[in-house]
């Protein structure tokens, strides 16, 4: 018997009665139960069980002994019917819901005989886990295993979900450019022209994606297209008419991040009473955003707004537009009874020397 795989002296009729009890009750409990299901326990309960697994929780070693006829039931799952999974992870790595499902579909032909099914559905779940990684998306690791996506057997299941699925995860993306046939750029048509139309982040989504490309006719285009369409975006962007506000002339893109903090401290070795940050960013479709929290851990209260609205105004200090940020800091630090520590306030920008300085000069009111 292979190290680490769960013996199976359960009998069927006791394992279809536990399984019934724990998706009746305490379906938590089906994680325990699916490492050691008799061949001929209820091939239906136990694809049930897993469609709950595949909507709550990556799959993996889970579900990695089932019995063939449990995996053919599983496999036989309606397209639609397990939603994005409650955690929604696909688009950041982990693959749940019906984005598990497509690609399980495609990766396990039911056809095959029940020894090369469960050997090429293990095979595929180590696929699913390859996704499910902690490495920097530009890092070696990570690379080594976008990679071996892109070669391994299981190209056509991640061009499926990429076609028929709304959360896909970045890694699968990667694999089509890493790939760089006609075939997978085609699977990635559908997701760029919405990006294209939208303007969104999907199209910086995609721009990530150029560190895995490889160097064929259809990826060239396509990141030709991408890197026009982020020009035209933020030559339009509104954070661009900041410029003359700041009296740097004109510019083809303006970003920074102040990090506000008041000279009054939470304790003598505390950071500041009220701290936030202000984003503006030309290159981004969200491009302002203000966060403002005062008081202990556990005791905040904060503000923020974006170009858009308020989401939150615990300290009511309301919003501002961006031209307005210097007078909306003044009115802050007054009702806040605070003073900005504007001398060495941390400030991460695309600006250099006298351009830097008039932006800080700029927030303080001339006060830096």
């Amino acid at each position: 018997m292979a190290k680490g795989r769960a013996t199976t002296t359960t009998t069927a009729a006791a394992a279809n009665a536990a399984l019934r009890n724990a998706l009746d009750k305490n379906p938590e409990e089906l994680l325990s139960l699916m490492r050691g299901l008799p061949p001929d326990v209820d091939p239906a309960l136990g694809a049930e069980a897993v469609r709950w697994i595949a909507k709550h929780w990556t799959l993996g070693k889970r579900v990695d002994t089932l019995p063939p006829p449990v995996i053919r039931a599983f496999l036989e799952t309606p397209r639609g019917s397990l939603g994005t999974g409650e955690r929604d992870w696909g688009a950041h790595g982990a693959v749940v819901g019906e984005t598990a499902l497509v690609f399980l579909q495609t990766a396990v032909p039911t056809s095959l005989d029940d020894g090369a099914l469960a050997a090429r559905w293990v095979q595929a779940l180590t696929a699913l886990g390859d996704v499910n990684t902690s490495y920097a998306f530009g890092s070696k690791q990570r690379r080594a295993k976008i990679t071996g996506l892109a070669r391994g057997p299981f190209l056509e299941a991640i061009q499926a979900v990429a076609v028929g699925c709304e959360t896909v995860p970045i890694d699968f993306l990667a694999a089509l450019v890493a790939d760089g046939s006609e075939g997978s750029m085609d699977a990635l048509l559908p997701r760029f022209h919405r990006a294209a139309t939208t303007r969104d982040t999907t199209l910086d989504l995609l721009e990530r994606l150029r560190r895995h490309a490889a160097d064929t006719k259809p990826v060239r285009a396509m990141f030709a297209e991408i890197e026009a369409l982020l020009g035209a975006r933020e030559a339009q962007s509104p954070a661009l008419a900041l410029a003359a506000e700041l009296g740097i002339g004109d510019v083809d893109s303006l970003w920074f991040t102040a990090y506000l903090s008041s000279v009054e401290r939470r304790g003598p070795n505390s950071g500041g009473l009220v701290q936030g940050h202000i984003v503006v960013d030309s290159r981004r479709p969200s491009w302002f955003d203000v966060s403002l929290t005062r008081g202990e851990i556990g005791e905040w209260e904060s503000t923020r707004f974006d170009e858009r609205e308020v989401s939150e105004d615990e300290l009511g200090l309301g919003r501002c537009e961006a031209r307005d940020l210097p007078a909306w800091l003044a009115r802050a630090a007054e009702a806040l009874k605070v003073r900005w520590a504007w001398d060495g306030m941390p400030i991460r920008t695309g600006l250099r020397g006298k351009k830097k300085g008039a932006l800080v000069a700029w927030l303080s009111g001339g006060r830096a």
